[in-house]
């Protein structure tokens, strides 16, 4: 027979399981990063991005709550890489990334504010992007991504992504030279 304390540390630990309060796997956060290439960029916008231009953004997950029959996971990062600098976006708890095929699909929507208030928007059936100015919601850059499927080194995940300096990517970077028109 069981000893009084033992059988008492049974209990509580079933009861904290029943109640959700169980150990749960260790975290291991898997960066990903981002490339859209945008194919609409409103007048007012124009200074800093183009038509043809790639905007590059970096999201996270935490590789232990992965649904195993699903494989769609909620972020925990979202950011933009712009002038120079990570600019991130809180995800929302609705916020997935499908990993159940290639490509990645990412349904996203949250509130941002990167020097005005925004809406940021990805859409995982057509895989496209928008941020839209609020309060009115109208466009001011939207384009198809696409999701790397190479993880980056948690080490790394706070560094540049790698086309940071091409010319394509926008928004250019503080004393970059804008692209030349053919």
């Amino acid at each position: 027979m069981a000893k009084p304390a033992s059988l008492k540390r049974l209990v509580v630990a079933g009861t904290l399981a029943l109640g959700g309060w169980a150990p749960s796997a260790e975290a291991k956060i898997i960066y990903l990063d981002m490339d859209v290439e945008l194919d609409q960029v409103a007048p007012e916008d124009a200074k800093m991005f183009r038509v043809g231009g790639h905007d590059l953004d970096r999201i996270a997950y935490d590789d232990s709550t992965v649904d195993p029959v699903t494989h769609k996971v909620r972020l925990t990062y979202l950011a933009h890489f712009i002038m120079g600098r990570w600019m991130p976006t809180t995800p929302t708890d609705t916020s997935t990334l499908d990993l159940s095929s290639e490509p990645y699909k990412l349904d996203f929507i949250a509130a941002a504010n990167h020097g005005q208030p925004l809406l940021v928007v990805f859409e995982g059936v057509t895989q496209r992007m928008a941020i839209l100015a609020r309060p009115d919601f109208h466009m001011l850059i939207a384009g198809k991504y696409t999701i790397s499927t190479k993880p980056i080194a948690a080490a790394a995940a706070a560094e540049p992504p790698a086309k940071a300096n091409d010319p394509s990517t926008m928004p250019m970077r503080s004393g970059m030279p804008s692209p030349k028109n053919p």
